[in-house]
């Protein structure tokens, strides 16, 4: 299995060592949450496995959910830089973003702003 495996997730499932996280490049947990058949909701589309259930919908409520501690904890865990246990269903993700690839993804953005010249500011002669 782990062959088909992107590179980056190989590393993190082979590395049991705490990881620092700084966020989700897609920023699914912002703005994603994913309500199963049967009411359980999930974190994002990326729990295939369904290994961080949050709460059922049905019981308590969409806004309770998202707004609920276990949500919230655990998108200051993706965000705020602490250790993570390689475990962390966020730490596995191919999406989660440690420190050099945060800083490479912002520099990748501004590149490619300076190239279509998004940044160029129009001066009048």
């Amino acid at each position: 299995m782990k062959r088909l495996l992107p590179t980056n997730l190989k590393n993190k499932l082979q590395d049991e060592r705490p990881v620092r996280l700084y966020g989700c490049q897609n920023n699914l947990p912002l703005y994603e949450m994913i309500v199963l058949y049967d009411g359980r909701a999930v974190m994002c589309c990326q729990d295939m496995g369904r290994e961080h259930i949050i709460v059922n919908v049905v019981t308590d409520g969409i806004a309770a959910i998202w707004n609920g501690d276990v949500r919230v904890k655990t998108v200051k865990r993706l965000y705020n830089g602490s250790k993570n246990s390689a475990l962390f269903l966020c730490s596995k993700c191919e999406y989660a973003l440690t420190a050099s690839e945060m800083v490479t993804a912002v520099f990748s953005k501004a590149i490619g702003k300076l190239k279509s010249n998004e940044f160029a500011v129009p001066c009048k002669v």
